[in-house]
């Protein structure tokens, strides 16, 4: 009996200790998320299986990319599953390449501060994607988080195999001129951007979404082609307002009077108003004031910052946004084909004359006397055909680089891939992760968590599993002692 026991130890302690040896070779992880997010979508894995060749997913990283963005672990992870999935994933050392050959590759350091026990420094880092499918490369020049990761992989292997079989992928922009921002973000998400020119010498192609920004170059004629277009079941997306303003100069308003665009979208059951939407939720800004002594921040209600909880985050159309910056925006009154999508607070007002948008006004004064209620900005429909309308012309133009509100931009994406049925796609984008903030202010403290985490894995636990084991074993052979 008393050899049995020995035995039984014997076996406990080795299958441990082959545990521990085994648990450093074999890749394991369990994603216990509500929504999965740390674990590839059904979407993402049947695309890879439909791909008919080899995917490669190259990560050029600095050796101590962990130290300065320490999300580079689930970075790791992710890529793993894509391994796993049949394709081929390899990771590069950037300490052992030239520079040149790594701009070649179309990757991007980033320069941060490094503080040492001696000596404040500055080095660049590396972490940078390279996807490769049959020959052609799409490249994310720097990376440092798993947020959206899996939408940029699976957007760019789409591109690939997009232009492999030749399919084209385009959109068409109507603009006043404000459109170089838009172009470029287009661009990077895989569209072919077609600019038009007025005037518009023939109908517009159903099978190509069009963004149109701004009015004031579209009169009754070539409203009359978008018309037909819509009627026709056309895709498209509008920024336009009810108003103009002096952008360049000292930022007056002016209701604009006969517009055929905004007459034309009427007749399609949206009316956009000759007004001013003001919300207390809005942008600080920075200003010299009037007496040029000093610069003091104003917060202006006619740049009204919709929130998330004014979203509708159900919507494909609001996927990984958080919120969006408007600038001077007018309201929304849409018929029952147009869902609302977006709104001011519940303290949004409209101003519908004597404007006066000068920031240094006691603008606040107008929400103890205005009606104060929600106001859309962004409304929406699918039937007859997919359409969006954003009442605010500057959303997107290089107004936002007063405000780097760069989420402007992707909401405009959404909404082309929405025009382009690319659901799934857009799905990926609610995949964020959250992860604890830790700031490290030198090497040491990052040492002094590593030798910790070391400690309580590979020693603490293993010991207190092996006094568990012993303590049940213990307990079992004094339990058969007292029966014998």
């Amino acid at each position: 009996m008393k050899n049995e026991y020995k035995l039984q130890f014997v076996l406990l302690t080795s299958l441990l200790v082959l545990f521990l040896c085994l648990s450093n070779i074999w890749y394991l992880r369990c994603d216990i998320t509500e929504k999965k997010i740390y674990t590839l979508s059904t979407y993402t894995k049947e695309l890879l299986k439909s791909i008919d060749s080899t995917l490669q997913i190259s990560w050029f990283r600095s050796s101590d990319i962990s130290s300065f963005a320490g999300e580079t672990q689930y970075l790791y992870d992710l890529l793993k599953e894509f391994e796993f999935l049949g394709c081929a994933v390899k990771l590069y050392n950037t300490d052992d390449i030239e520079e040149k050959k790594l701009y070649d590759l179309g990757l991007s350091p980033q320069s941060i501060q490094a503080t040492t026990m001696h000596r404040n420094t500055t080095q660049n880092i590396y972490s940078g994607i390279v996807i490769q499918l049959r020959g052609l490369t799409r490249v994310i020049p720097f990376i440092a988080s798993i947020s959206n990761l899996e939408y940029d992989i699976v957007n760019f292997i789409l591109q690939l195999d997009d232009e492999y079989k030749k399919v084209p992928n385009r959109v068409a922009i109507l603009s006043d001129g404000n459109d170089e921002y838009i172009k470029r973000w287009l661009t990077y998400a895989g569209f072919s951007v077609d600019k038009l020119s007025l005037p518009l010498k023939e109908e517009l192609r159903l099978d190509v979404p069009l963004v149109v920004i701004g009015s004031k170059q579209i009169d009754k004629e070539v409203a009359s082609y978008i018309d037909v277009f819509l009627k026709k079941k056309g895709r498209a997306v509008f920024f336009v307002s009810g108003n103009i303003i002096d952008i360049k100069g000292d930022w007056s308003a002016k209701k604009k009077a006969n517009d055929a665009l905004i007459e034309m979208l009427a007749t399609h059951g949206l009316e956009i108003g000759s007004d001013l939407v003001l919300d207390i939720a809005n942008y600080p800004i920075k200003m010299t004031s009037e007496d040029g002594s000093n610069t003091q921040t104003i917060n202006y209600p006619f740049w009204p910052t919709l929130l998330q909880e004014n979203i509708d985050l159900k919507n494909i159309l609001s996927s990984g946004i958080v919120s969006l910056q408007t600038f001077w925006p007018s309201s929304i009154i849409a018929n029952e084909k147009w869902k609302e999508l977006i709104t001011t607070t519940k303290e949004g007002i409209i101003l519908e004359k004597d404007y006066n948008t000068d920031p240094f006004a006691n603008l606040f004064s107008l929400f103890s006397v205005l009606e104060k209620n929600k106001r859309c900005v962004v409304a929406y429909r699918e039937n007859p055909s997919r359409m969006v309308v954003i009442s605010d012309e500057n959303m997107i133009s290089n107004a936002i680089e007063y405000t780097d509100s760069s989420s402007n931009l992707e909401f405009a994406v959404n909404c082309v891939q929405w025009l382009s049925n690319k659901d799934n796609l857009l799905e990926l984008k609610n995949k964020k992760h959250v992860l604890p903030v830790f700031r490290f202010y030198n090497e040491e403290d990052v040492y002094s968590i590593v030798r910790q985490a070391r400690i309580f894995c590979f020693a603490v636990v293993p010991f207190l599993i092996l006094v568990g084991s012993i303590y049940f074993f213990i307990m079992r052979r004094l339990k058969n002692n007292a029966t014998t």
